[in-house]
């Protein structure tokens, strides 16, 4: 008796002709899902949706310890530098960058905290805007603004079950023991 092969996990081309992959900060996708992105670079249309890529109400002095590792200093304009660093890796990868308004919450007082409620409506709106085969959203981990992103990417899919949905590691915490499993 001959079986037919199984068909579930395999992706077909059409699938992925246009791409949203939604990022938590300006190189999440970049450094999770970057390598997928250059493969299909060719056959695809693809739009990186960074949630937290707007300016902050203002910037704290001095600057935040993330901000002071990369070499910003007091009165520097962190998030026009990480937008234009956001261009030239998407210009690598061929996709194109759609940035939301809302700051990432190392700016914010803990009573200024964005929620999954508030944001996945905005997040709908700009998918819905580019009409996608594909969604591809971070796995949601270890930091506040990538758990919050993954939760409102959840309220989402419950609009958009027809679209195909993916997860990607968080590269910079995929490695935390436990945690992907956690997931």
């Amino acid at each position: 008796m001959e079986y037919e092969q199984p068909t579930w996990g395999q992706v077909g081309p059409d699938e992925l002709g246009v791409i949203v992959a939604v990022s938590p900060h300006f190189d999440d996708v970049a450094m999770g899902a970057g390598q997928m992105l250059i493969r299909h670079a060719d056959a695809s249309r693809t739009t990186v949706v960074t949630v937290f890529g707007g300016q902050p109400p203002e910037y704290p002095n001095p600057p935040t310890e993330w901000d002071a590792l990369g070499g910003f200093r007091p009165g520097d304009d962190v998030v026009a530098a990480r937008r234009e660093e956001d261009r030239a890796a998407m210009a690598v990868l061929g996709a194109e960058p759609l940035w939301l308004d809302f700051a990432d919450h190392q700016y914010l007082r803990s009573d200024q905290s964005h929620t999954p409620a508030e944001v996945a409506p905005v997040i709908l709106a700009a998918i819905d805007a580019i009409a996608p085969t594909a969604v591809f959203v971070p796995m949601g981990l270890a930091n506040p603004d990538h758990t919050l992103t993954h939760e409102a990417c959840l309220l989402v899919r419950q609009q958009r079950p027809d679209w195909a949905w993916f997860a990607y590691e968080d590269h910079g915490y995929k490695h935390v023991p436990g945690l992907l499993a956690w997931r």
